[in-house]
């Protein structure tokens, strides 16, 4: 998938994908957690944007909803207990 990161210039975009199988599918403008992995210099080539190089994986779907210091979670995307 391609995720457009936040950032106060406006964001980036960086491709990813998920930990696990979603139950419920990402829709386009979803809030996820996004954790970047690594900083591949080829693909940062690739675009005007060396930001665009950075590669990770989509941990959780989360609600636009801050509460307690945090963002709610709508579904985490890892193996469960």
């Amino acid at each position: 998938m391609m995720l457009k990161v936040a950032s106060e210039d406006g964001g980036f975009i960086v491709f990813s994908r998920t930990i696990g199988a979603p139950q419920k599918g990402l829709d386009a403008g979803d809030l996820v957690c996004w954790v970047p992995l690594q900083h591949d210099e080829a693909l940062a080539k690739e675009s005007n944007d060396p930001r665009f190089g950075w590669v990770g994986l989509v941990f959780a779907a989360l609600e636009p909803e801050w509460k307690d210091g945090d963002w709610v979670m709508r579904e985490f995307y890892g193996e469960s207990e």
